[in-house]
């Protein structure tokens, strides 16, 4: 984006999606006004241990408790982190996904191109294991697709596309149930008890829509 447009990845955001989209947040990093009412990241779950923690410090470049509490800091407050450090409410983050579902529209005025979408969305490779999730995945170019009969998003979320966040967070969109989602959980567990409750969660999103 830096080199095509000549703009920071900051500004670039703020004109074509946040300033457009009338959002509030939907930025990298977070102002000093702002910081006193984002929610506090925190360690959660089971400990993590060896392998798990050695497979996290892979994909993480630090161990996971260095990350969880750097996430907290003014220096990442201050940081851009395309990867990492995105800050909006849900509400802002499902109204993204809900711009993407309606071809590229928010109310009435235009974001992106159809074709932008459609590139975006279009699957870049068949089901295959991801080595940084040590999951099942598919991508297109740049994000992550559903599956069926069991996938990221649920179950049956063959149409759905999205990416994840740092730990338990997701974006998506699902075309066949017209439904966009935003979920932010500020614990930041890996294993535990959780997981069952977060796929009892994305199955009743599934079945109830």
């Amino acid at each position: 984006i830096q080199r095509v447009t000549g703009m920071s990845l900051r500004d670039y955001l703020h004109t074509r999606i946040r300033e457009p989209m009338g959002m509030q947040h939907f930025t990298f990093g977070l102002p000093p006004e702002h910081r006193d009412k984002v929610a506090v990241n925190y360690a959660a779950g089971q400990p993590v241990r060896f392998p798990v923690s050695a497979l996290l410090e892979k994909a993480l470049s630090a161990p996971v408790d260095e990350v969880i509490e750097v996430s907290n800091s003014d220096v990442f407050f201050d940081a851009v982190v395309p990867a990492g450090n995105l800050y909006c409410t849900a509400e802002e983050l499902s109204r993204f996904y809900q711009m993407l579902l309606d071809g590229g529209v928010w109310q009435g005025r235009r974001i992106l191109k159809q074709a932008t979408i459609e590139r975006a969305v279009k699957p870049a490779d068949k089901l295959r294991f991801d080595r940084t999730l040590m999951v099942p995945m598919r991508d297109s170019e740049g994000l992550m697709l559903g599956a069926a009969p069991a996938g990221v998003y649920g179950p049956m979320t063959a149409q759905a596309y999205g990416h994840l966040g740092f730990m338990n967070v997701l974006g998506w969109a699902d075309p066949a149930r017209d439904i966009s989602c935003g979920l932010l959980v500020s614990g930041k567990a890996v294993l535990g008890g959780h997981l069952l409750c977060l796929a009892k969660f994305l199955a009743s999103i599934s079945r109830e829509c």
